[in-house]
């Protein structure tokens, strides 16, 4: 079967458009190695932004679950004294006489 004439102008559009890509590639191209380039140059600066806070950052992070240790520890040491020293039965029991000092 032989190409219709649909055919043959599709053809003809096709031939005429493949330069204009071809320049559109050429472009392309340019704009991705100038593109390279300046990623090439960012890159330093990137690694900078991200290496000097993140120690900072990493050091934060564990002081806070440290200090939230230590107050938990310190909570329930307190708790333990504070039973030992005032129980709960104390209002239960009689006011104890003071003590005088023995003097000269």
């Amino acid at each position: 079967m032989p190409p219709s004439q649909t055919d043959q102008m599709l053809a003809e559009e096709i031939h005429e458009l493949r330069p204009d890509l071809n320049d559109f590639r050429v472009e392309i191209t340019q704009k991705l190695e100038s593109l390279n380039v300046r990623m090439g140059d960012l890159l330093p600066v990137i690694k900078w932004t991200v290496g000097i806070p993140t120690p900072s950052i990493v050091t934060l992070i564990g002081s806070a679950f440290a200090m939230t240790w230590y107050l938990a520890k310190l909570d329930s040491r307190v708790e333990r004294v504070e039973s030992t020293v005032y129980p709960k039965d104390a209002a239960k029991l009689p006011p104890q006489p003071i003590a005088s000092k023995p003097g000269p």
